[in-house]
């Protein structure tokens, strides 16, 4: 039987031989084992090479922060990628294959490897992202990139001995001399040049020897972009594939005339990082909370970046100063790739109406020059009045006139933004506006975005929830809200763990802003008045509770009937505690509280007095849910036709409180107490149900437990001697006595207490304190031979009268 020979096995054996014999040409004095672990890392790299990444963008804040932890001078944010291979690890350039569609670009690019980004993702600048897309033609239009990367060998880039650069016009005005110290600065190591490419210098990091002079345009936001028209080198390499290397003094820089282009647009980084202490790369461009607005503003512009339309792309846009106007338009611009022109009212207007012409002449040829841009005109509201505060048709005609031109020859687009704090804009002028956009106070929901928003904007973390500052903060604007975690944020310097706020240090925030700031944002106070403030009233404190509390607790009943009590007329006796239970109510229903006098109201000018009025209940609104509270209401809405003005502004003035009452709770949950002390002074039309519908008798204590209660209210802060029966004092007091008439009776024994304790000499007067006052019995007895009962008999029997006449049954 022949033997068979195993040609199976014998190949084995040779290719055993020859992987063993190359080993040991490639790795002399090695182990032969070495070659496979050499030949499967080669393999990773060819499969490193063919995958395919998708090209997503970076925070700028992220990528130099990341930047300057590497150490590497060399490096270049506009042509810079962050990767997870670790295969790129040590290389010194890369070229990117980017695919869109059938066709492909090849991009020299600087590797920086970090294992904050997800496997599959590759980070790059917006300027190289915004350089990528027009090379495909894909501005303002959404798109996905992918890209694998070729490797070439290192040191073969060549250096380009000219390039020509290119400044792009901008608002800020920058003079010859800082431009050549911006490139001399930016050029001093090797950067990567690339024809008809744009290139980010940041003013913070690059203008750090400008002159003096010139540092108050600088911003640590803003940066100026160059293009790069050409790259000129003698020698060219096979392995420069569109760039080249740039550096002062060895590359010839050549400024040729400014030109005009859209910029980078700063869109919403998606999130592509798996370290969460970088959750800053997915915040907003745009406040959370103003998003809504933003997509509206933008959906208005969108159509004219695309091509020129027949109609003018001018906008107004209204809100309350603070309320984040700016900031969206801002954003706007920065996601179109527009520069964002600000032009505040007073660098328009003049003394000399040819002086304002000619101020508006400039911006708008200003606009055109830095076009693509967004034009920002602030203060609007006082754009049309003269010197004397009066309406100019000759500025508005001159503005007029000046859009036809700001919009006819123009090869970039302008859209122009006007920005009021207010309605008061005359028809003639809004006419000239395509459409008119309005900010509204945020709701409870936007401020609890807003907060979140600016919280991670500042880098701070807040566990708790934030319900209750959300509670705390109404009327509060973006800007307010913006002061308030900034103010927050300072107490917190010294803290051991600075980005951790706490809920004291921002609750302190608020108080210190409703202190200092509450006239100037107009947010009405929660008072802090308890029920134990408030003694006796009983049955007047079960009435309010259940008239108020419930459509608080259980809103759903009322928003399916649509039947709801909206005010309630405390009348009485003056001193009977109507004012303090007022605040008490909104204390305990943790309401905001607007409480509003009569006669202030008043105004001397025609139509003001009404407008106080509407301004009254649109910052209820604001602050909803909230109480507003008149007192003397008498004086506010007497009877009409009874009144001896003049010119009927008191008829007016009713008229407007009626109107104003009927439509209160479309949009919100307001509720109005009035307190008079006549109120068979007061207009009826106010007294009928859907108005004051709840008409409730605040008269004085006549019980001796109901008397009790108040004096036990009033002295609970006192520190009373043993001898003192607070029951004996009820019962010394007058019949007639108010809730008035016991304050005053409290606060003289108190005074009597503290002048006879200095008299005795027994503490020392600079360092006595109110809680060694001790208020005994001879105290309440001096105090009681000094009070007279504010409230006559007379008077009482004529309240009596009148509540069984028109009170409700209680």
């Amino acid at each position: 039987m022949e033997n068979k020979i195993d040609f199976s096995e014998l190949l084995k054996k040779r290719e055993v031989k020859l992987l063993c014999y190359i080993s040991k040409i490639l790795f002399p004095g090695l182990p032969s084992c070495l070659y496979p672990l050499y030949m499967f890392i080669q393999f990773c790299k060819i499969c490193q090479q063919k995958r395919e990444y998708i090209l997503r963008t970076i925070n700028p804040n992220l990528l130099s922060e990341l930047i300057e932890k590497s150490k590497n001078i060399l490096i270049d944010e506009n042509y810079t990628v962050i990767i997870n291979n670790k295969f790129l690890r040590g290389r010194d350039t890369i070229v990117l294959k980017v695919k869109y569609a059938d066709e492909f670009i090849l991009v020299n690019v600087k590797p920086l490897v970090s294992d904050i980004v997800d496997d599959g993702n590759i980070l790059v600048s917006t300027t190289l992202m915004f350089n990528i897309s027009n090379s495909f033609g894909l501005i303002h239009r959404d798109y996905s990139l992918s890209a694998s990367f070729i490797e070439i060998p290192p040191g073969k880039l060549g250096f380009a001995d000219e390039i020509h650069l290119a400044l792009i016009s901008n608002p800020y005005d920058l003079q010859n001399n800082v431009v050549d110290i911006l490139i001399k600065n930016y050029l001093q190591t090797p950067k990567l040049m690339h024809e008809n490419d744009l290139i980010e210098i940041a003013l913070k990091k690059y203008a750090v020897d400008v002159p003096c002079n010139m540092t108050k345009i600088f911003n640590t936001q803003q940066k100026v972009y160059f293009k790069c028209l050409k790259v000129l080198c003698k020698h060219e390499s096979k392995f420069n594939i569109g760039g080249n290397y740039a550096v002062f003094e060895e590359t010839t820089v050549r400024q040729v005339a400014n030109i005009q282009s859209f910029l980078p647009s700063c869109k919403e980084y998606r999130n592509s990082l798996t370290n969460n202490q970088y959750n800053k790369n997915n915040l907003r461009f745009c406040p959370s909370g103003l998003e809504n607005y933003a997509a509206e503003i933008e959906a208005a512009v969108r159509p004219f970046l695309m091509k020129k339309l027949k109609v003018n792309p001018a906008f107004l846009i209204v809100g309350k100063k603070g309320s984040g106007k700016e900031i969206i338009i801002s954003s706007i611009a920065s996601k179109f790739g527009m520069h964002f022109y600000k032009v505040t009212n007073f660098d328009i207007t003049a003394h000399v109406y040819a002086q304002n012409e000619m101020k508006l002449r400039n911006i708008f040829f200003n606009a055109n020059l830095y076009a693509p841009c967004i034009l920002y005109i602030t203060n609007f509201e006082n754009f049309e009045k003269n010197n004397d505060g009066q309406t100019d048709e000759r500025i508005i005609s001159n503005f007029t006139n000046g859009l036809k031109n700001l919009f006819e020859s123009n090869k970039f687009p302008v859209i122009l933004f006007c920005s009021s704090n207010n309605d008061k804009i005359s028809p003639r002028l809004k006419r000239e506006f395509l459409e008119i956009f309005r900010i509204n106070p945020p709701s409870p929901e936007e401020r609890t975005d807003i907060l979140k928003w600016l919280l991670q904007y500042h880098d701070l973390h807040y566990k708790n929830s934030l319900e209750e500052l959300v509670q705390k903060t109404n009327t509060f604007m973006f800007e307010d809200l913006n002061l308030l975690i900034r103010l927050a944020k300072s107490y917190n310097i010294f803290s051991k763990e600075k980005n951790d706020i706490s809920r004291e240090k921002l609750l302190l925030a608020i108080d210190y802003m409703q202190l200092h700031y509450n006239e100037n944002i107009g947010a009405p106070k929660v008072p802090t008045v308890q029920w134990d403030d408030i003694g006796g009233l009983k049955d007047v404190k079960d009435e309010i509770i259940k008239t108020i509390n419930f459509p608080l607790k259980h809103p759903e009943f009322s928003t399916s009937t649509g039947l709801r009590r909206l005010g309630i007329l405390l009348f009485g006796p003056p001193g009977t505690g109507k004012t303090l239970l007022a605040k008490a109510v909104a204390t305990e229903c943790n309401l905001c509280f607007l409480s509003v006098k009569g006669p202030e109201l008043l105004n001397m000018y025609i139509g003001q007095s009404e407008e106080n009025i509407r301004e009254v209940f649109q910052r209820a609104r604001a602050a909803s849910p909230c109480i507003i509270f008149f007192d003397e209401l008498d004086s506010l809405a007497p009877n009409r036709g009874v009144s001896g003005d003049s010119g009927g502004v008191m008829d007016r003035v009713v008229s407007q409180l009626l109107a104003e009452m009927d439509g209160i709770n479309e949009k919100a949950t307001v509720f109005i107490i009035g307190a008079t002390n006549r109120p068979d002074l007061i207009d009826p039309a106010l007294l009928r149900p859907g108005r004051f519908d709840k008409l409730l008798y605040v008269g004085p204590a006549t019980d001796s437990i109901s008397r009790l209660s108040v004096l036990k209210a009033l002295t609970r802060k006192f520190n009373l001697s043993e001898e003192v029966n607070l029951e004996d004092i009820v019962e010394l007091c007058p019949n007639n006595i108010s809730g008035a008439d016991f304050y005053g009776l409290c606060a003289e024994s108190w005074m009597h207490a503290v002048r006879r304790t200095i008299h005795q000499g027994s503490l020392d007067i600079k360092n006595i304190t109110g809680k060694e006052i001790i208020v005994n019995m001879d105290d309440f007895k001096y105090a009681l031979s000094t009070v007279t009962p504010s409230v006559t008999s007379e008077d009482l029997l004529y309240f009596e009268k009148l509540k069984n006449e028109i009170s409700s049954n209680i």
